[in-house]
């Protein structure tokens, strides 16, 4: 009995030891905290997860920069390692408030000084066993380091989990990451790349050319369908024509392997190789990406169907693969009931979706929301993969921006915390993660892909294979928030009225070349979903306005002209424009209330050469000046009008009715002056 109590009453101290341990906070903490903060702290590098077991260490390299204008002196850095956190919500609330209990904590002397506007970067080492973590359970562990100035806090702080794992996992989570490649349109119309801040993302170290490395990355990793990534044709399109050498804003003409057309042609390679790789499951958005729920409820929804097939034609041709014709992504996530029964009705079979996409119910066991559902298709039900809500939310997050590390490591300490909740079920567990839309820095993707291919508690998969091992298990469900975009009034008008154009120069030129294909292509290009907010798809309208309306000129005839008939018949010339090299087949038709065509007033004629002339035979039946409509059309099967102008003819030429008036007038002059006379003589 006394032995059991003195073991109790071990136990009891320990206990409080622990608790004690726990609490404790570190001695010579500052007195006093800045009212402005004088520095921050970003997070340069950090071991991602510790095996404890294998080598307890945790290496953390910090940048301090001095935000004051006095040199920051008698430097020291404040680490605190928390308690471990069990719970997701624990977990989430240690990023924003730091570690509630300390397991822990010093302070740490730092030699030298930083002047104002000045930064340096510090190392922190941490022996985990001797701060007294688990070596039997994987857990997650706040860290808080904050820089200090003698007993002044500077106010630069950052808050990062330590992830230690004590065994290998037992069944790692599955983790399905959705990118969507989907720039605005920069090439212009006129054929100019008409965006320079594209040009730099393209670049070494740019944005979008670091998401293409971080996709040739995950292709080449251990893990099959490590991604899934949509991407927009007219993207690829751009890359290369760039890569082939293109004219710049300003006219200046860029070779191809120099500069913007040298990083195109990379990028293109990277997405190439990624293709082939069988390693990323790659889809295919729309050609140029519009809005499908604007598209589909304008006058433009048969444009929903050509967006698709030239979508995958280019992909096609362009990557080498055919795209997956059964995983879809609406570009920006965009959809409503009519975009989701067409795209169950062109084969679609899962689609990519967003984290509010439908409602997902709770977890009855309290876990994080389910990867998976159902979307109402209405006469079939679509299964969808769905972005953790939680994980979105870090990532949008402006710390992804100012820190991007500490970023990429706290959406990796979220996904240990999803696993932590249930590490070994028996059944598979997942999680869908999505970077479409999101503005991420170069700097995230390669630190992210290096953690979570690495972690060994995660186990990247596709979609598909998401889908397959943890299914939908929730009825389905209508659409949470329909999108109710719609194309800006009168925008969709002048799209038909130009398309009908293009169509009228198509059956006009002799060898149109490819001149109407890339004539239709930019109008599609102007539904582009990146220009629905801002109108600039007018733009491209504008640009096919400019080419079609060039061509249309050179069957115009000149205003400049002047006719004269000297007699009741004659032959009027009609001078046309200049066709610029190419070969135009039109009719050309005249019409007149004074004038008849004995030949008719209709001709089929084929333009070939400058001021290249039209005969018109005609006769008048009346003097002075006569108005002449001249109209210009397409031959069939289009017919369209795309000219016409007004001519003038002056006739000096008497009709024989006008003559005999004009004789029987005179005649009775002559009578009447020969009557005077005689009257006279008779007197």
């Amino acid at each position: 009995m006394i032995t059991r109590a003195l073991r109790a009453s071990a136990a009891h101290l320990a206990s409080a030891a622990v608790l004690f341990g726990a609490l404790w906070v570190p001695s010579g903490l500052p007195r006093a905290v800045a009212q402005e903060p004088l520095a921050a702290l970003t997070l340069e590098r950090q071991t991602p997860f510790v095996m404890v077991n294998l080598d307890p260490h945790l290496d953390v390299r910090v940048r301090a920069v001095n935000l004051s204008d006095a040199p920051l002196e008698n430097l020291s850095l404040g680490v605190t390692l928390g308690l471990a956190v069990r719970t997701r919500g624990a977990y989430d609330a240690s990023l924003v408030d730091g570690p509630a209990f300390f397991l822990k904590g010093d302070t740490r002397p730092l030699d030298g000084s930083i002047a104002p506007g000045a930064s340096r970067t510090f190392d922190v080492q941490l022996d985990l066993i001797a701060a007294r973590v688990s070596t039997t359970e994987s857990l997650i562990y706040p860290l808080r380091i904050d820089l200090r100035a003698g007993e002044l806090l500077t106010g630069a702080e950052l808050r990062t989990p330590v992830l230690v794992l004590a065994r290998a996992p037992v069944q790692p989570l599955e983790v399905t990451w959705i990118m969507e490649l989907d720039p605005p349109p920069a090439i212009g119309a006129d054929g100019r790349l008409a965006d320079d801040a594209f040009a730099q993302s393209i670049a070494q170290g740019g944005a979008l050319r670091s998401q293409v490395d971080a996709i040739g990355a995950l292709a080449t990793g251990p893990d099959p369908g490590a991604a899934n990534v949509a991407v927009s044709p007219r993207f690829l399109e751009e890359l290369a024509q760039l890569s082939d050498g293109y004219t710049a804003a300003d006219g200046s003409e860029i070779p191809p392997g120099e500069g913007t057309a040298a990083d195109a042609a990379s990028m293109l390679d990277t997405l190439r190789s990624a293709a082939g790789s069988g390693r990323v499951e790659l889809s295919a958005l729309p050609y140029s990406a519009p809005n499908l729920p604007a598209l589909l409820r304008s006058s433009l929804a048969r444009d929903f169907a050509t967006q698709i097939d030239l979508g995958a034609s280019v992909f096609t041709d362009l990557l080498g693969v055919a795209p997956s014709a059964t995983v879809v992504r609406a570009p920006g996530g965009s959809l409503d009931q009519a975009a989701i029964e067409q795209l169950s009705v062109r084969g679609a079979n899962l689609v990519l979706a967003d984290a509010g996409t439908i409602e997902r119910p709770p977890n009855p066991e309290g876990l994080s929301l389910p990867p998976t559902g159902l979307i109402d298709g209405g006469f079939r039900d679509l299964p969808a993969v769905l972005p953790d809500p939680g994980i979105e939310t870090l990532l949008s997050a402006s710390r992804a921006a100012t820190d991007p590390t500490l970023a990429a490591q706290s959406v990796l300490g979220e996904l240990a915390a999803v696993w932590q909740e249930a590490p070994s079920t028996g059944s598979p567990r997942g999680v869908t993660i999505s970077t479409a839309g999101l503005d991420l820095p170069a700097a995230f993707w390669q630190t992210f892909v290096r953690r979570m291919a690495e972690a060994p508690f995660l186990r990247p998969v596709s979609a598909t294979t998401l889908v397959q091992d943890v299914p939908p298990t929730d009825v389905a469900r209508p659409l949470q928030a329909p999108s109710a975009a719609a194309f800006p009034s009168g925008f969709t008008e002048r799209i038909k009225q130009e398309r009908r154009r293009v169509e009228a120069l198509q059956s006009m030129l002799e060898d149109p070349g490819g001149l109407p294909d890339r004539l239709h292509e930019s109008l599609l290009v102007a539904e582009s979903g990146a220009f629905l907010a801002d109108g600039r798809g007018g733009r491209w309208i504008d640009g096919v306005a400019a080419v079609t309306q060039s061509v249309f000129s050179a069957a115009t005839p000149r205003t400049s002209q002047q006719f004269t008939l000297d007699s009741s018949s004659g032959t009027i010339p009609i001078r046309l424009g200049d066709p610029g090299g190419r070969i135009l087949n039109v009719t050309v038709e005249l019409s007149s209330s004074y004038l008849r065509f004995p030949q008719g007033s209709a001709r089929s004629v084929r333009i070939t050469e400058p001021d290249q002339i039209v005969f018109f035979p005609v006769e008048t039946a009346s003097a002075g000046r006569i108005t002449v409509l001249a109209v210009v059309k397409a031959p069939p099967p289009s017919g369209r009008k795309v000219a016409e102008t007004t001519l003038f003819v002056r006739s000096t030429a008497y009709s024989r009715i006008a003559l005999i008036v004009t004789g029987g007038a005179a005649l009775v002059l002559v009578l009447l002056w020969a009557r005077r006379f005689v009257r006279r003589a008779t007197s």
